[in-house]
């Protein structure tokens, strides 16, 4: 196992100064199980006041000075440097009321959440691990420090990380880990919209969350509606794509409900967008494999939105090859690929909203193959409708001879 020269340096800088100091938590996980971690954390006997002294040439931000944080630029990245700790209560459900330093490595990691993330390393100890976290990694097992209900108390958002951890891992929930987990569901109310909807847009792309989500019903419940309606068996299946799956996991609450839904766990509107069309497509047959109905739903949708709903209604792998086909040979389906644009109606007197509804007429007409995709053709798609001039045109009022306006 190796750590980016970065990390050795500012443990061996700890060291050097009479100091513990180890990578800790998930990124000795991943690697461990050949991931490449997102970042890294270390974890030392030195207090603050001693971090500052060691790192003394770098730049240093107070991140959480007070719980014993310092982050360490090296090299243009930062790292979060923590000195070993003992937390207090947790009469918030989230974070310990005091915080002991300590001077025991292992004080720190038997307040972490699960054993998988309670591991510590450096190149001089080799891999710590006080708590069986390589063995549950071995075989695939999510499981609590200590008591698991204490856990959970302390901070119940774990109740949704060990459902993550499960997801992406595809690893399963240790049976007095889960048992303590639905029992303890309920403090899941206390937990932030905010919080809630960071663990479930993680844990909604992991590897068979369908099954996962059927299993634990009990503790979705407590923030998806009416779940047991819910149809789970096509997420296993699904695109590791964010919004496929919200709107497979909320399809059962329709659009409207969906959305509700969405805003009230603090998505935004860009997801609820997003989202809302593949709600109102779950159900329908699949997409007809037409040139002229594929282009008409680019139109509409975009390519994005496109693809996801031929994946939400099930059978349309052929008007999705068709789609590929007229997006390879650059076909228009868009007002921006279209040749004929405003400027020409304003030149004619076309004012306001009707410009873009004439624009829009064109577009689906040529989609239609009633005009090639030139000024020429659209332009006489008009005149012989009747549509090259505007249906209303508001006329200056006429002035006499000395400016005034006549009766």
């Amino acid at each position: 196992m190796t750590l980016p020269d970065n990390v050795q340096i500012i443990i061996q800088m700890l060291e050097d100064a009479g100091f513990e100091a180890y990578a800790v938590g998930g990124c000795v996980r991943d690697l461990l199980l050949g991931l490449t971690p997102y970042d890294y954390d270390i974890a030392t006997d030195a207090v603050p006041a001693q971090m500052k002294e060691v790192f003394a040439g770098e730049r240093i931000i107070a991140t959480g000075e007070k719980y014993g944080t310092l982050t360490v630029v090296m090299g243009g990245i930062p790292y979060e440097i923590t000195t070993y700790r003992a937390d207090g209560e947790y009469s918030d459900g989230r974070r310990p009321d005091s915080v002991t330093f300590s001077s025991q490595l292992r004080d720190d990691l038997c307040r972490r959440d699960f054993t998988v993330n309670a591991l510590a390393y450096s190149d001089k100890a080799g891999v710590i691990d006080h708590f069986g976290g390589q063995e549950d990694l071995r075989g695939g097992i999510i499981r609590a420090v200590g008591v698991p209900t204490e856990r959970f108390t302390e901070d119940s958002l774990r109740i949704l990380r060990a459902l993550r951890f499960a997801a992406v891992y595809g690893f399963t929930i240790e049976s007095e880990t889960a048992l303590a987990a639905r029992k303890q569901r309920a403090l899941l109310k206390n937990v932030s919209r905010e919080r809630v909807m960071a663990e479930l847009s993680k844990l909604i792309c992991g590897f068979g969350v369908g099954d996962l989500i059927s299993e634990y019903r009990d503790i979705f419940a407590e923030f998806v509606p009416n779940i047991a309606d819910a149809d789970l068996h096509r997420l296993n299946n699904a695109p590791a794509d964010r919004i496929t799956r919200l709107a497979l996991l909320f399809a059962h609450l329709g659009k409207n409900k969906a959305c509700n839904t969405l805003k009230r766990l603090k998505y935004s509107n860009a997801t609820c967008k997003f989202t809302a069309p593949l709600i109102s497509n779950y159900g329908l047959p699949p997409i007809e494999a037409d040139r002229i109905v594929v282009k008409q739903m680019l139109s509409r949708y975009g390519e994005e939105t496109f693809f996801r709903i031929a994946n939400i209604r099930e059978g349309s792998y052929e008007a999705a090859q068709i789609a590929l086909d007229v997006i390879d040979k650059d076909e228009c389906f868009t007002l921006r690929k279209m040749e004929f644009k405003g400027e020409v109606l304003v030149k004619l007197g076309f004012k306001g909203g009707i410009i873009g509804e004439r624009l829009e007429l064109l577009l689906q007409a040529h989609i239609r193959g009633e005009c090639d995709n030139t000024v020429e053709s659209m332009r006489e798609y008009l005149k012989n409708r009747g549509l090259l001039t505007p249906a209303f045109v508001k006329r200056l009022p006429r002035r006499n001879e000395r400016g005034s306006e006549r009766k």
